[in-house]
């Protein structure tokens, strides 16, 4: 039998099927108890999906404890529907639209004491999304990098619009700070070759 990782490519399609298997055992509907062992692991073993996910879940072992649950929670199959699609929706909307709400921790981390030890921590919680997430992880290496640089342009004292600066125009200004501009180093070998400073 395929696994229902490989049947389904996209998170947002497993995270969708996940709530229908849910919904299905909560409303008497059909329901597959092996997809629903595979889709939860694959949701829980991911720290960014796991802090997405609702907190009653986790102690769902099977689809019967969570039917003894949900059965004592809402009396009528509306009311399971609706609440399990919104408690979902964290969920379901991050792997649609790739916003990437658990980022600013891992960002606001790397950047509380801005030594290696730390940015290597919130570079590895990004790059552990690479293969569930690449949209996400890009995002969330992208918005590292801008911290990182503003974080240098803030030490040296640098102004900038923090509201409309873009990636690219941090890296000039850091690169110009750091002395790491191709042009830079041109200008300074011409100007020191000119003085007669050996090179």
């Amino acid at each position: 039998m395929n696994n229902i990782l490989d049947e389904l490519k996209a998170d947002s399609e497993r995270a969708e099927c996940l709530v229908n298997i849910l919904i299905g055992r909560a409303t008497d509907g059909s329901w597959d108890e092996s997809s629903y062992f595979v889709l939860r692991r694959h949701f829980l073993d991911d720290e960014v999906f796991s802090d997405l996910l609702p907190s009653w879940f986790r102690p769902q072992l099977s689809l019967d404890h969570f039917w003894q649950y949900i059965k004592n929670e809402f009396g009528t199959y509306k009311e399971r529907r609706q609440f399990l699609w919104d408690e979902f929706d964290p969920l379901l909307s991050h792997c649609k639209s790739g916003e990437q709400f658990p980022a600013e921790p891992d960002i606001s981390e790397g950047l509380a004491s801005f030594d290696s030890a730390s940015i290597n921590r919130a570079w590895s919680r990004t790059t552990r999304r690479q293969n569930g997430d690449p949209e996400g992880a890009i995002t969330a290496s992208r918005t590292l990098l801008e911290s990182v640089c503003k974080h240098i342009l803030d030490d040296f004292g640098v102004e900038y619009d923090a509201a409309k600066i873009d990636l690219p125009q941090l890296y000039k200004l850091v690169a110009k700070q750091l002395n790491l501009s191709p042009d830079q180093h041109h200008e300074i070998l011409s100007s020191r070759f000119s003085a007669g400073v050996p090179l």
